[in-house]
Order: structure tokens, then C-alpha cells, then sequence
């Protein structure tokens, strides 16, 4: 019926996040409603999209996304969350956030290598689904 959003979905979605690049605002709302009304045909209901294009988020989110994230136990800022990375749309690009808790001063400072341990804490401490930076933890 949708072959496109088939695929999509097979391929695009990750644990309840669907992530999808387009060349075109048409094939962007063309191919998501096909693929909401595929989800709504199985009981489940897609919402919170985002987009860098404001006019897509805008069809794409019936509802006012002010009222689905009143309740956020996360810090508010200028990215998204997506898929445990944020996604600033204004800029199109990824954001890693890094937290090195429990690492010594001298090392978060560059005083000090880190000892194996430590540099195995840090790799591990970002979450990279996609692999992007994968190349730069291990050379860094």
C-alpha cells in the first residue's frame, strides 16, 4: 500500500523514535502521514514530531506540543532529544552532552593522561547510537 513508509518504518525507527532525513518538505509531510496512518491502523498513535521546518512540525503535531511537554524532568534548551542525542534544529546538527562524573580533576583538566580505566569511563560515558563520533572517541 505504502511501500516508501513500509521501509521507513523497517528502517528508520529506533526503539519508539522515528528518524528520517528529506530532500523536500512535500516528501517529508507526504511520506510521515503515511507513515502515522500506517501506526494508527495498529493502535498506535505517533506525536511529538520535530522538525527544523516549522510549517512540517506544524502539520505534523495536531495537538499543541506546549501542552505534550508541560511535565519535563530534563534541563530545557535549544536541541531536542532524540534518540539520547539532541538534534539542534537550527543549526541541523548533532549535539553531545558529556558528563564525567566520578573522573579526576587532574584528568577533566588535561594535567594528567588517564589511566586505561579512566579512558574506557569516558568512551563509554557517550551515547552514539549512530556511530558519529566513534572515529574521534578512539583517536582523541
Amino acid at each position: 500500500m505504502y511501500p516508501k513508509a513500509v521501509n521507513a518504518i523497517v528502517n528508520k525507527h529506533y526503539a519508539d523514535d522515528f528518524v528520517r532525513s528529506f530532500s523536500s518538505e512535500d516528501d517529508a509531510l507526504r511520506l510521515c502521514k503515511e507513515v502515522v496512518e500506517i501506526h494508527a491502523k495498529a493502535g498506535f498513535e505517533l506525536r511529538g514530531f520535530v522538525s527544523n521546518c516549522e510549517n512540517l512540525e506544524a502539520d505534523l503535531n495536531p495537538t499543541d506540543l506546549e501542552k505534550l511537554n508541560q511535565i519535563s524532568m530534563e534541563k530545557q534548551s535549544t536541541a531536542d532529544k532524540i534518540l539520547g542525542m539532541f538534534w539542534n534544529k537550527q543549526d541541523d546538527c548533532f549535539e553531545f552532552k558529556t558528563k564525567f562524573f566520578g573522573l579526576n580533576s587532574e584528568v577533566l583538566s588535561g594535567n594528567r593522561l588517564p589511566t586505561k580505566r579512566e579512558m574506557l569511563k569516558i568512551a563509554m560515558s557517550v551515547f552514539d547510537p549512530f556511530g558519529l563520533i566513534a572515529d574521534f572517541l578512539l583517536l582523541s
